[in-house]
């Protein structure tokens, strides 16, 4: 029974309705929980029944309340194994060839990535009845295929049969083939690839421009993998061998540029045997200071040139060496040989130029041959004989110089005889033994009969004197040209002609009214001729009818003289 509510609670509970207490009991209470707890048991065992857990153990009327009243029929033990699971494990031989990472390094390092495969699609999975296990629901037969991402290479095998108990496959990476590019800066030489042992050289050139290695073409023997160590090397004429014993080949293709470094003693050795084969210089070599200026190149050039008979070029050359030489620039080592023998052709040619001005009297012509030869680069005990040679020239071509026709006291009979002096001096004391004394006898009535008589002759030397008049007589015009032709010739006295020749021009030279017996002792060829001294026959014969009359001339005078001094006595 409740109790009675207080005074307080029946004061605020609204007027009409009871007021509820706290804690207060109902009959609905119990009922409303045994409700809820009860439905949830026949749902419960509802389901129990309906899953068919308890089939075999509830009573009939409980299946046909839950709609099973059919007694499910009881098969016999199935035999289904549990799906077993076996570990598989996979060990793949990295090649040291290709043991490069793709990542990271040490134990981290990456050298591709595969995986297992147990239900492949399109190309990975194997065709129809090939493969295919005869149970799919044995694992003990079950079939996996290696899928790899590989670097260099592919997995050897593509499909696993997984049977009993662990498993351990293993397998190596089976390289990929790859190619070799060489390419050469400088599209020349010929690029040599060593793969075990065995060269395979190929040219690059300009259409080329590169070596390829590892094609189709080069067949088996010169096929490239991933990871090969093959010996790279380039040479080419004219430059520094290139060469790399370890390339490897880690791309597809593999990339190798060179740049070739001159080397200038073989790019003159290169030159040198292009000029000596074609007789020019290659294109190639053109503008390249480090070629066109070695001397080698020069006297190479120098000497095409020569055969050629191109004596400007030879000549431009030999000076350019020449040059070099006298500033302290020595020629290399090996050239000495060739440059004289360039020089000898060089000078050979100049010397036949000489002697073709010699012949016409171009003295000029040849002391400007002679001043080319360069004779002074021979030094005071140079070739004896080459000087002597051209001082043998430069004396025939005075020989057949014509004598100046400018009149006999002006400036250039004075300055030819100069130059005549200077030939006599010079010239004539360097001629060869052997022809001097030829040369000198040549000079010397060269000089009597082209010099010293025309000089005479101008004077008119046999026109009367007039009554106190001296006899034109132009002395000192014809007096140095005879002291020049006895220096030319000290012998002149023991050659008959060449005596004869300058007794008769001295006899015109003496002063015939003063010393008339001097003129008659030069003309009778005997200084000791007297009175009473008959004058040879042979030598009168040997005059000419000017001569004679001079002597007759000669004779009276001095008779006339010797008459008035005994007179006088």
């Amino acid at each position: 029974k409740p109790a009675p509510a207080s005074a307080a609670a029946q004061a605020a509970a609204p007027a009409g309705k009871p007021a509820k207490v706290r804690g207060a009991w109902s009959v609905g209470t119990p009922v409303a929980v045994f409700s809820i707890l009860g439905f949830l048991a026949v749902g419960g065992l509802y389901g129990v029944v309906w899953a068919g857990y308890l089939d075999w153990d509830i009573p009939p009327w409980v299946r046909v309340l839950t709609g099973r009243d059919e007694i499910p029929h009881k098969p016999e033990a199935l035999d289904i194994p549990a799906q077993a699971r076996y570990p598989l494990t996979v060990i793949v031989q990295v090649p040291p060839e290709i043991s490069d990472p793709m990542e990271g390094e040490g134990a981290t390092a990456l050298y591709g990535r595969w995986r297992l495969v147990k239900d492949p699609s399109g190309e990975a999975a194997p065709a129809a009845g090939e493969g295919a296990a005869e149970n799919p629901n044995q694992a003990a037969e079950e079939k996996v295929w290696a899928h790899a991402s590989l670097r260099y290479g592919d997995l050897k095998f593509n499909e696993i049969t997984v049977e009993d108990g662990p498993k351990t496959f293993s397998s190596s990476v089976v390289r990929h083939p790859t190619r070799l590019v060489v390419k050469v800066r400088q599209e020349l030489g010929t690029v040599t690839m060593t793969r075990l042992g065995i060269p395979h050289p190929k040219v690059v050139t300009g259409e080329t421009k590169a070596a390829e290695f590892g094609l189709a073409s080069d067949k088996e023997a010169g096929r490239l993998l991933f990871g090969d160590k093959v010996a790279v090397k380039v040479e080419a004429d004219g430059y520094v061998t290139w060469e790399n014993p370890a390339v490897v080949l880690k791309g597809n293709p593999e990339l190798v540029e060179v740049d070739l470094q001159k080397n200038p003693g073989k790019l003159v050795d290169l030159a040198v045997q292009e000029i000596e084969r074609t007789g020019g210089l290659p294109a190639r070599f053109v503008n390249d200071p480090a070629v066109e200026g070695h001397p080698r190149v020069k006297i190479a050039l120098a000497l095409k040139a020569a055969a050629r008979k191109a004596w400007a070029m030879v000549e431009s050359y030999v000076e350019d060496l020449r040059t070099s030489v006298t500033e302290g620039t020595a020629l290399p080592a090996g050239t000495e040989d060739s440059f004289a023998t360039l020089c000898s052709k060089y000078v050979g040619h100049l010397l036949e130029v000489a002697a073709e001005a010699a012949q016409r009297g171009d003295v000029e012509g040849v002391r400007h041959a002679r001043a080319r030869a360069r004779l002074e680069a021979l030094g005071p005990s140079g070739e004896a004989a080459q000087k002597a040679r051209w001082a043998e020239l430069e004396v025939q071509a005075w020989l057949a110089f014509p004598p100046s026709a400018a009149p006999p006291g002006s400036p250039a009979p004075a300055k030819e005889l100069t130059l005549v002096e200077r030939m006599v001096e010079e010239d004539l004391r360097l001629a060869g033994d052997a022809n001097r004394d030829r040369l000198r006898k040549e000079v010397a009535l060269r000089v009597l009969e082209h010099r010293a008589w025309p000089a005479w002759q101008a004077g008119n030397e046999l026109r009367p004197a007039r009554e106190g008049e001296r006899p034109p007589i132009p002395g000192p015009a014809v007096q140095p040209w005879l002291l020049l032709a006895r220096s030319a010739y000290p012998d002149i006295v023991r050659d008959a002609e060449l005596h004869l020749s300058l007794q008769r021009l001295e006899a015109r030279m003496e002063d015939l009214e003063r010393s008339p017996d001097r003129v008659v002792a030069l003309l009778a060829g005997d200084p000791q001729w007297g009175p009473g001294k008959p004058i040879p026959l042979a030598r009168l014969d040997a005059l000419t009818k000017k001569d004679k009359l001079l002597l007759a001339r000669a004779l009276a005078r001095w008779g006339d003289q010797r008459q008035a001094a005994a007179a006088g006595d």
